[in-house]
């Protein structure tokens, strides 16, 4: 962690409650931009917190890693956005941004080589992952252009999603899919490679 003392050392141990108000009230001057209310959980993992900027809110679990890493590296973090235990976000050039409201399960990692966006109320599932790793050498057509995930996509369990790939509006993508191309928006598409095998009517999802 950047600029760890022995204060951010206790910080990141002291268990129960007691460590809930302590890292609420002290944690959030490590960061660019922290809003009220935000809940950090044990053994924080932070690089360049400098380069962080999180909204009201979240629900930062333990073990959960936020890396802005290199020269132009940065990570934004919507309001009451919620990360699970053990996530990992890596931004190594360029910006990692999740909107507000949306949800990463535990285990997820997300890489963002040139740019990753998650937009407002997505839903990822456990182990879910996003981008190249660092310092991995990717095979993807892509490997050098942003992942963008509209608004309202519900990703399963151990999903891939390679560099380069848009996926729209409120999409489902199926569990164990490796997603290598573009979705469009209301698809529920699975499969390793991922295929629609259907797309919605916006009426229907919407109820009307």
């Amino acid at each position: 962690m950047s600029r760890r003392g022995p204060w951010i050392t206790f910080l990141r141990w002291c268990p129960g409650a007691l460590g809930i108000f302590l890292r609420q009230k002290f944690f959030p001057r490590l960061f660019l931009e922290c809003g009220p209310g935000v809940v950090f959980g044990r053994f924080l993992n932070l690089v360049k917190p400098e380069s962080i900027r999180i909204g009201a809110h979240c629900i930062i679990s333990d073990r959960v890693t936020l890396a802005a890493m290199g020269d132009t590296g940065t990570i934004d973090i919507g309001s009451s956005v919620f990360l699970g235990f053990t996530t990992t976000l890596t931004s190594l050039e360029g910006s990692l941004r999740i909107g507000s409201g949306a949800s990463l399960g535990s285990f997820c990692q997300v890489h963002a080589r040139t740019g990753v966006h998650i937009q407002e109320k997505c839903l990822l599932a456990a182990y879910t992952e996003i981008g190249a790793r660092p310092g991995g050498v990717g095979n993807e057509p892509r490997q050098d252009a942003p992942v963008i995930l509209g608004s309202g996509c519900w990703v399963g369990v151990r999903t891939e999603i390679e560099n380069g790939v848009t996926i729209g509006p409120d999409c489902i993508i199926g569990a164990h899919a490796r997603v290598r191309a573009d979705i469009p928006p209301l698809a529920v598409a699975v499969g390793r490679p991922a295929k629609v095998v259907r797309v919605r009517e916006r009426e229907i999802l919407h109820g009307i």
